[in-house]
């Protein structure tokens, strides 16, 4: 298991994080460790070997969001 941290594109309010929070929740062997609105930011912990970004993506892929490494935002 790892723990990364990925900013999270056009989260603007808390019902905004709700909903990234709950797409979320629904991903298997997903946790989510800290979520933060303030700075716009998500912290994971996961198995790399069974889950990716993509994986994040896809499970908010029916909403406005996305999930990118900060490096890259």
């Amino acid at each position: 298991m790892i723990q990364q941290e990925f900013f999270v594109n056009n989260m603007k309010c808390a019902g905004c994080a709700q909903q990234v929070k709950s797409k979320l929740q629904a991903v298997p062997d997903l946790e989510i460790l800290q979520l933060d609105l303030a700075n716009k930011t998500i912290l994971l912990q996961f198995n790399p070997q069974t889950l990716s970004l993509k994986d994040f993506n896809q499970a908010l892929a029916d909403t406005h969001f996305s999930l990118v490494n900060p490096s890259t935002h």
